[in-house]
């Protein structure tokens, strides 16, 4: 799991929480971590990913054949 500094934030209503159950297959721990809106009572749909160091890893070997 990806270190935070900090929850990500909704821009409408704050802080975010972990989306229960997320995370539990083996390539959803790989992707990293999701957030959603708290206030669900609004139906606010905003999600945010917090990526894992192994995916960031990947996406920086990409981005360095690209450039290549």
């Amino acid at each position: 799991m990806a270190a935070l500094e900090q929850v990500p934030r909704c821009k409408n209503h704050g802080p975010m929480v972990v989306i229960p159950g997320g995370s539990t297959s083996g390539l959803g721990r790989w992707c990293g971590v999701w957030y959603q809106c708290a206030h669900t009572l609004y139906r606010c749909n905003n999600t945010a990913l917090i990526p894992s160091a192994a995916l960031l890893i990947q996406l920086a070997g990409q981005r360095e054949k690209s450039v290549s």
